[in-house]
Parts: structure tokens; C-alpha cells; sequence
């Protein structure tokens, strides 16, 4: 393994089957080299109000969804090219890939990797009230792998900051 593929989705909401992807983003650490880089993004032309959380909490724009050239279909079809054959992971998967299975991706084009959220869950160990052990936020990765910046919530954005946290995991493990 020389190179895995983390990926990253901004959404209109929480429910993959009534909110949209509006941006996909992805990066790759090289597991040789240790070195972590933008790959592609797409924004796809959505129909939005406005009111969604991801205006209000990044960077991204009405008019960056509505100057947006790809349907959510044809970003499908750019993504399934660019990361058929290759290693994919993403933070909480069950997440970014349920939004993108529902949009009609098929996950059986790539080579899975585990969930970079629940492989930091046992080394952050941040107990919950209610649960033994919480599932991590990125940002609390972040702050624990003195990694020194905020989650933008921008696809691409976040996707190398994932695959930063990743590299920081794969190191502790003595995996790299």
C-alpha cells in the first residue's frame, strides 16, 4: 500500500435521502513519503435555500453551488473513475458513503479501508456519560494530534485534514 485515499462531503443536511452532497473532495497520504496532498473537488448545482448549516458554518457560497457546471450524477461518475482500484476511507464513513450510495455510487470499485474516525476513537478515549467511549469529532483529532487548524467544513478542506489525522494514527501505530 503507497498511497490511501481519503475523501470528504459537504451536505445540505443529515439525512441521506432528503439533503444533497453539494461539494466531494479528496485527498491521498502517501504511506512512503508520509506526505498528504489535495487530489480533486467537485461543487455540484444543487437546489438550495440558503438556510442550509453549511452556509452559515464555511466558506461556501449560494453562488459557488449555482456557478457549478456537474450534477450530482456526473460527480458521481468523475469520483467512481478517480478512485476506481485505489484504497478509500473516509471520517465516519457510515456518513460520507451512505449519502453516496444513496446518490447511486457503488462502493464494490474500490479496496476499503477502516473508518479514520473509529480507528482514533480508542487512542482519544474520550469518555461519555452515557457511552463508554465517544466517537471523536474531527476537530477533537485535530486538538489531540496537535494538528493547528479548525474543521472548514469544505470538502477538500477537511478531506486533507482527515488524511492528516490518518497519518498521525498510521505513525502511532508503528503502521508507518
Amino acid at each position: 500500500m503507497t498511497k490511501i485515499y481519503v475523501f470528504d462531503i459537504e451536505t445540505t443536511g443529515l439525512s441521506p435521502y432528503k439533503d444533497k452532497i453539494l461539494e466531494i473532495g479528496i485527498a491521498s497520504l502517501d504511506t512512503q513519503s508520509n506526505y498528504v496532498e489535495g487530489e480533486v473537488f467537485w461543487t455540484i448545482n444543487e437546489e438550495v435555500t440558503g438556510n442550509e448549516w453549511v452556509f452559515k458554518n464555511s466558506s461556501l457560497t449560494i453562488e459557488d453551488i449555482k456557478n457549478s457546471n456537474y450534477s450530482i450524477q456526473e460527480v458521481i461518475g468523475l469520483f467512481t473513475d478517480f478512485i476506481r482500484g485505489k484504497i478509500l476511507t473516509a471520517y465516519n464513513k457510515i456518513f460520507d458513503f451512505g449519502f453516496m450510495n444513496s446518490n447511486g455510487f457503488n462502493p464494490s470499485c474500490i479496496s476499503d479501508y477502516p473508518d479514520i474516525m473509529l480507528l482514533a476513537k480508542p487512542i482519544l478515549n474520550i469518555r461519555h456519560p452515557t457511552l463508554r467511549i465517544k466517537r471523536p469529532s474531527v476537530q477533537e483529532c485535530l486538538n489531540h494530534f496537535h494538528i493547528n487548524k479548525l474543521e472548514s467544513h469544505r470538502a477538500l478542506d477537511d478531506a486533507i485534514l482527515e488524511a492528516k489525522i490518518l497519518l498521525k494514527i498510521l505513525i502511532l501505530k508503528g503502521e508507518i
